[in-house]
């Protein structure tokens, strides 16, 4: 085969590609089965890459000859270039691994370790009545459930990387868990040696009525059908779910699925998803959360607050989903006050008093009975649309600065007054009523009628009993 100019082609050696699939597949392996492929091990093999290379170069003669082609050069420029990046890498993770080791650093991700599991029942400890069980780990796993008897019982997973079983034995056995009474408390902690790369992870049970802390540096809590109050810190996913009085979790990162709480639910910190359900008492948000967040019926109201955010709802709340651009709030009976920027707002079927401010978003407010308390809705840079029942009573004041305003009602005492670019409308509707105050920078405000509702469907009639025969 010619080049173009009357000589033979060139062939590409296959080496560089084999050595990508080689690497690639092997930290695959290690990142999927630790334990079947040990980095430190492997790198014992590097005369295996003379003869990858050497198999390399064989095929590419052959193949060159069933082609016609010229066969590649014995030692390319490419292929220098790939094995010496190969051997700086090398060298790059052997000097991290001794200066990890010389001087001392926490424990982390390592190479030429593989994680080996050991699993250890703690003798029963007795808990005195009113103690609070406190459980700690720096990194770990937490799992706490009820059972009928009074003592507390432990199982304790440790997971230790090692580069040997009989390292990994070794550092299992120095780290010790200790069940220490003190302060109305039962404290459960680990003794890790310096040094060592140990995650210990906690499978507890408790009596149902016991108060519990659980803390970990690094891991996720669950815990279930524990009827005390309940006190958590992790740096992963929280899951709590039927529990009997208040709850307080603090987040570093991760998500969180709390459900079936009787009492308070109140979450502090940063972190991602949160899921939260069927509150007995109010619900209490405080940090940074990206989302998405949603509260499904929360009893006593929800109060949330972040640095774009401060959203409080008083009484019972049906449903909160909030994401970074969109926020709703549906079935409140009580008073719904907000204040937030660059969010799409929908508050359905609120039935007391409004506050919105927002800005760089749209409001929506939509009611399916005539409202009987104030609504007041600021909003920049946006639309305000208000859907209201058609006999709905109101006085109303809306401004829009450099916008429009239009309205499906009209009456007498109702009208809009347009002073390019502004608009304006005053006035009351059916027998006046609660007042609305609307107004927006640079954007619409639609006053709509609800359409009717749809008749309620008959009810079928009664099935006729057949007579027994006797």
């Amino acid at each position: 085969m010619s080049n173009g100019y009357g000589y033979p082609r060139r062939r590409s050696s296959i080496f560089g590609g084999l050595l990508l699939i080689a690497i690639g597949v092997i930290f695959l392996l290690h990142y999927l089965q630790p334990g079947l492929v040990h980095l430190g091990q492997i790198i014992r093999f590097w005369p295996v890459l003379l003869i990858v290379w050497g198999l390399a170069r064989l095929w590419d003669h052959f193949a060159a000859n069933r082609a016609h082609q010229t066969a590649p050069p014995t030692v390319s420029g490419s292929d220098l270039l790939l094995v010496l990046l190969v051997i700086v890498g090398v060298i790059a993770i052997i000097a991290y691994d001794r200066i990890h080791r010389r001087m001392g650093w926490e424990p982390g991700f390592d190479f030429f370790e593989t994680p080996y599991t050991f699993t250890a029942t703690l003798p029963s400890a007795p808990v005195a009545p009113a103690t609070r069980i406190d459980l700690w780990t720096p990194r770990g796993d937490i799992s706490v459930h009820p059972q009928p008897s009074k003592d507390l019982n432990i199982v304790v997973t440790k997971i230790v990387r090692a580069r040997d079983p009989g390292a990994a034995r070794q550092a299992a056995d120095s780290t010790t868990v200790s069940v220490t009474p003190g302060d109305g408390a039962l404290r459960v902690e680990p003794q890790i040696p310096s040094g060592r790369d140990v995650r210990v992870s906690y499978d507890a049970s408790v009596l149902p009525n016991t108060s519990l802390s659980a803390s970990t540096g690094n891991g996720d809590v669950r815990v279930t059908g524990i009827q005390g109050d309940i006190s958590l810190s992790a740096a992963g996913h929280v899951d709590v779910s039927q529990t009997g009085a208040n709850t307080t979790v603090n987040m570093r990162r991760g998500d969180a699925s709390i459900h079936a709480i009787s009492g308070n639910v109140s979450i502090a910190g940063r972190g991602e998803q949160l899921n939260v359900g069927e509150i007995g008492g109010d619900v209490s948000i405080n940090g940074e959360f990206f989302g998405p967040i949603r509260v499904l019926r929360a009893a006593k109201g929800v109060q949330f607050n972040s640095s774009r955010t401060t959203l409080s709802v008083s009484g019972s709340l049906g449903r909160l989903v909030m994401d970074s651009g969109r926020l709703i709030v549906s079935d409140s009976p009580g008073d719904v006050s907000l204040e937030t920027r660059a969010k799409d707002i929908r508050l359905e079927n609120v039935s007391g008093s409004v506050h919105v401010a927002d800005r760089d978003g749209n409001v929506e407010l939509r009611y399916s009975r005539p409202p009987n308390h104030k609504i007041d809705v600021t909003n920049r840079s946006g639309d305000i649309e208000l859907v209201l029942p058609s006999d709905s009573s109101f006085s109303i004041t809306a401004f829009s600065r450099s916008g429009d305003i239009t309205s499906d009602f009209s009456s007498s005492s109702l009208r809009v007054v347009e002073t390019t670019p502004n608009a304006r409308l005053d006035g009351t509707a059916g027998s006046g009523g609660p007042s609305i105050t609307l107004n927006t920078t640079y954007g619409t405000i639609h006053i709509l009628r609800a359409p009717p509702s749809p008749p309620s469907p008959p009810e079928a009639p009664p099935t006729p009993r057949s007579r027994k025969t006797r």
